[in-house]
C-alpha cells in the first residue's frame, strides 16, 4: 500500500514562509525574494499568507505546489517531502513513534536556528560592504587632488584601488539565490570580507571620535560667543552718559 497524506493537514502544520526558509532561500523582511524558478536581480516573487505569486514569470501555488516545483515530484510525494523534510508528524501509511516524533522536530528546529544564525552573518557582511561602498565612494570625490601639486591623500588612493574590487562583490552577492550560495561566495572572497569589516569598524571609529571632537569645537564656540555677549553688555551698561550743560 502507498503512503497517503492528507494536503491540507501538511498546509496547516507549517507556513509557507518558513518553508521556503527551510529550503535555504533568502526571504526580505516584506516578504519577497528573487524567485527560484526564473533568473531575476530584483525580487519579484511575493509570500502570502497561503500562496505565493511571482509577477515576473506568473508561478502561483501553495507550499505543496512550491516543493513539487522546485524537486520536480508529483503532489503527493512533495506533500510526504515536507512532511518529512520538517518532521512534522502527520500520519501516513509508516507510523512514527512520539519519541521519533520528538527528535525530528528537534533537529528542525535546530536546523532553522543554524539558519538564522547563518541570515545575521550574511546580513551583516552585505551592510558593510554598502557601507565601505559609501565610504571609498565619498573618498574618492573628497579627497581627490585639486592640482597636479597637492599631495595626494591616501583615503583617495584607496578608493581607486578597492572601489572595482567592492562593486563586483556586491553585484555577485545580488546574484546569489539562496544563503547556502551567499555562504559559498563570502567563503571564496573571504579576504577581502575580513579586509572590509576591518576598515568599516575603523572608519566608523574615526567618524565617532571626528564628530565627538567637532562637538567640542561647537561647545567652545558657544562659550566663546555666549562670553562675547556678556562683555559687549557689560562694556555698553559701563558706559558713562556725559552730563547735560547747564544753560
Amino acid at each position: 500500500m502507498g503512503e497517503f497524506i492528507d494536503f491540507d493537514d501538511v498546509k496547516r502544520s507549517i507556513t509557507l514562509k518558513d518553508l521556503i526558509k527551510g529550503y535555504g532561500f533568502e526571504v526580505k523582511r516584506n516578504n519577497e525574494l528573487c524567485c527560484p524558478f526564473h533568473n531575476e536581480k530584483t525580487p519579484s516573487f511575493h509570500i502570502y499568507e497561503d500562496h505565493y505569486h511571482c509577477f515576473g514569470c506568473g508561478e502561483h501555488g501553495d507550499a505543496i505546489t512550491f516543493v513539487q516545483k522546485l524537486f520536480n515530484l508529483e503532489r503527493k510525494d512533495a506533500a510526504i517531502k515536507i512532511n518529512s523534510d520538517f518532521g512534522l508528524g502527520l500520519s501516513t501509511t509508516v507510523n512514527r513513534s512520539p519519541q521519533e516524533i520528538k527528535q525530528i522536530k528537534s533537529e528542525i528546529l535546530e536546523k532553522q536556528q543554524q539558519l538564522s544564525f547563518q541570515e545575521k552573518i550574511v546580513h551583516n557582511v552585505e551592510v558593510n560592504i554598502s557601507k565601505y561602498i559609501r565610504a571609498l565612494n565619498q573618498f574618492k570625490f573628497e579627497y581627490a587632488p585639486k592640482n597636479p601639486y597637492d599631495t595626494v591623500d591616501l583615503r583617495f588612493v584607496e578608493a581607486l584601488q578597492k572601489l572595482d574590487e567592492m562593486m563586483y562583490i556586491s553585484e555577485k552577492f545580488s546574484e546569489c539565490r539562496t544563503i547556502n550560495e551567499k555562504l559559498e561566495f563570502m567563503n571564496s572572497v573571504s579576504e577581502s570580507i575580513a579586509y572590509v569589516n576591518k576598515r568599516v569598524s575603523q572608519i566608523s571609529k574615526a567618524d565617532t571620535n571626528k564628530s565627538s571632537v567637532q562637538k567640542k569645537i561647537d561647545a567652545n564656540i558657544r562659550k566663546i560667543k555666549q562670553s562675547a555677549k556678556i562683555d559687549h553688555s557689560f562694556e555698553k551698561s559701563a558706559k558713562i552718559k556725559p552730563d547735560k550743560e547747564i544753560g
